[in-house]
């Protein structure tokens, strides 16, 4: 008798956390925010990644209130 394959590794948790967590969103309308990772090469340091991280205005509307943001 197979159970079949079930992995319990922490990235597979969370990524079946961030793709509900996506399609939460999309049914709400919007992401509360979104990160993006680019190359950006320079001189002295050729594999330099830099991570841009677009937060939604209300999530900082959240934080103001909560004393997060000054």
């Amino acid at each position: 008798m197979s159970l079949g394959r079930t992995s319990f590794a922490p990235e597979s948790k969370s990524r079946r956390a961030s793709a509900l967590e996506k399609s939460l969103a999309r049914k709400r309308g919007s992401e509360p925010a979104r990160v993006t990772a680019h190359s950006v090469p320079v001189e002295r340091k050729p594999h330099r990644t830099v991570i841009l991280l677009k937060v939604d205005k209300s999530v900082l509307e959240r934080e103001e209130k909560l004393g997060g943001v000054k």
